[in-house]
């Protein structure tokens, strides 16, 4: 690794600096600016780039396990200001990968997730990849999101991602996805599954279970 500028450290294998107090622990990863910091130990970042100030790519390590380990962050493009990418590690088991991902702006915020388990649309938490966001002050947060959030674009400001291999244009805007059916559709779809469902034996609390995640895989057939 080769550094130049002052206050800057590089720990991993074919890494860069140039520029005043930049950190990188990563292999294959790059910074130019000052204040950026990555944080991949164990291995856990690689292929990246930070060009700015103040940008984070961090994996969230977790030490209280057996074993160390790190969600895997890669090929991760940074282009601004203040911007931040986050893996997440509370599942030893089940790491998530955080990769592919380009933000160009400043003040925008991506939050991987791991774990093991699925969204309706049969697509696992615990991969945020191929995701760009350009703009100010916008969020794709894999964590909280109750739907995949894998394949989102934005070209805006102030958007928060609430559903994936969707296109997001404009300040503040919902998703837009080519394939996304009318409202009687939908409501036409959800009602034909809710009767074809067999509740016979169940609780009041399994019915209305049952009948939601029937309604949210009629809406994801209707959609494709």
């Amino acid at each position: 690794s080769a550094v130049i500028g002052t206050f800057s450290i590089a720990n991993g294998a074919s890494s860069g600096i140039l520029g005043k107090n930049n950190t990188i622990n990563g292999s294959n990863t790059y910074a130019v600016g000052s204040e950026n910091n990555v944080n991949g130990n164990w291995g856990a970042v690689t292929y990246s780039g930070l060009y700015g100030s103040k940008n984070i790519v961090n994996p969230v390590s977790d030490t209280s396990g057996n074993t160390k380990h790190s969600d895997t962050v890669q090929n991760i493009s940074i282009l601004g200001n203040s911007n931040s990418v986050t893996g997440a590690s509370g599942d030893e088991a089940n790491a998530g990968t955080t990769a592919n991902i380009t933000v160009i702006g400043g003040s925008n915020t991506v939050t991987g997730r791991d774990g093991s388990g699925s969204d309706d649309m049969g697509k696992t938490w615990n991969q945020l990849t191929r995701t760009t966001v350009i703009g100010y002050g916008n969020t794709v947060n894999q964590a909280t999101a109750t739907t995949s959030l894998a394949d989102t674009q934005i070209l805006g400001n102030d958007v928060t991602a609430t559903l994936g291999n969707s296109v997001y244009l404009g300040t503040g805007s919902a998703a837009k996805n080519a394939n996304v059916a009318d409202v009687a559709t939908l409501t036409d779809a959800e009602k034909a599954a809710v009767d074809a469902l067999d509740t016979t034996g169940m609780t009041d609390t399994e019915k209305a279970a049952a009948q939601a995640k029937a309604k949210a895989a009629a809406r994801y057939v209707t959609n494709l």
